[in-house]
Formats: C-alpha cells, sequence, structure tokens
C-alpha cells in the first residue's frame, strides 16, 4: 500500500476537523495565519453538502495554494514558536487531507478538475462556449449580414417576447377582495 492509499484511506471528517483546531491556534496567533480557518471551515461545509460536488472541488484546489502559503510563512516569516510549529503540523496535515477528500470525491462521483471553479458570474476562463448572442433585431451590422426569411416583430428587448397586458386580456383582471379598512386593500 502506497503513502498515497494510506492517506486516501483516512477520514475525511476527522482530518477537517484536526485541521480545524490547529488553523483556530494559528489564527489568534499574532502572526497573522488567518486565512487557514475560513479555508478549513468551507472544507468542513462543503464535506456535509452532499447535493453538489463543486463546493468540495473548489475546496481541492484550495488546499495546495494555502500548502504553498504555509510555506511560505514556515520559511520566511518570523513566527514565534507555537505558531511555528502548529503550522508545520496544519502544512504536514494538508497532504492526507488532499488525497482523503479527493478520495471522498471521487466516491461521490465528482473527479478534480478546474470546471468547478467558474469564478464569479459564471466566467469560464477555460475558453468555452458563451452561451448567449447578439438579438437579430439589433440596430448596426452586428448579423451576419443574410436576409431573414419574415421579419422580425418588434418587441421589447428584454421582455423575452411576452407582451404585458394586451387585448386577449381585456376585462379578466386580478381578483380582488372587498376594500378593507379605510378603502385599503390586502395584497397576497
Amino acid at each position: 500500500m502506497s503513502l498515497q492509499d494510506r492517506f486516501a484511506s483516512q477520514d475525511p471528517l476527522s482530518l477537517l476537523s484536526g485541521a480545524t483546531t490547529l488553523s483556530l491556534i494559528t489564527a489568534a496567533s499574532q502572526a497573522s495565519l488567518a486565512y487557514n480557518l475560513p479555508v478549513v471551515l468551507f472544507g468542513v461545509l462543503s464535506y456535509e453538502m452532499k447535493n453538489s460536488n463543486a463546493p468540495f472541488r473548489q475546496f481541492l484546489i484550495l488546499i495546495p495554494l494555502t500548502f504553498i502559503l504555509d510555506l511560505y510563512a514556515i520559511l520566511f516569516r518570523s513566527l514565534s514558536i507555537l505558531p511555528w510549529i502548529v503550522t508545520l503540523l496544519l502544512a504536514l496535515l494538508k497532504a492526507p487531507l488532499f488525497f482523503s477528500c479527493l478520495a471522498q470525491l471521487r466516491e461521490r462521483g465528482g473527479e478534480l478538475s478546474l470546471e468547478g471553479w467558474t469564478g464569479i458570474g459564471g466566467f469560464n476562463r477555460l475558453g468555452g462556449q458563451n452561451s448567449w448572442g447578439m438579438p437579430a433585431s439589433m440596430p448596426g451590422d452586428f448579423g451576419d449580414n443574410q436576409p431573414s426569411a419574415a421579419p422580425a416583430q418588434q418587441t421589447f428587448p428584454s421582455s423575452g417576447g411576452f407582451r404585458l397586458g394586451g387585448d386577449e386580456e381585456q376585462g379578466q383582471g386580478h381578483p380582488t377582495g372587498a376594500p378593507g379598512r379605510n378603502g385599503y386593500q390586502t395584497i397576497g
């Protein structure tokens, strides 16, 4: 059994709780190593979230990044002895944490890739196809210069082709109750 298999066989929740304890100690120190606590708490939350693999995948991407920051803090920052030891233990704990969480992700049916990390607003950094296009009724020469078979009906661009009100809805108004106190009606 290889070292990676031994790491993968560990319980991710116990490793996450140990990492949470160690990162709480480093967050309480004056060394300003508080970035580990929110990352590990996000890991606990994403581990417990069984309906989606995307947050767990994002946590697995964050583990090596915070490992690099931990190595920088261990090697190049002047830390007192307790935060230095706890940061070293936390950095050493991140390897079994990564492999056990990766095994858990594979058990859930997911795979580690950058697909789950789309960023703010769904921006795709991998160069995938966009899901939007210019409207056909847009003024100017934005189209593909092919005449359309039928003239486009003028609609309000953000309405999606739906009309609010109109001839077919005459007389179907909203059912309203009797006016309440002082002529006001309740909504809902």
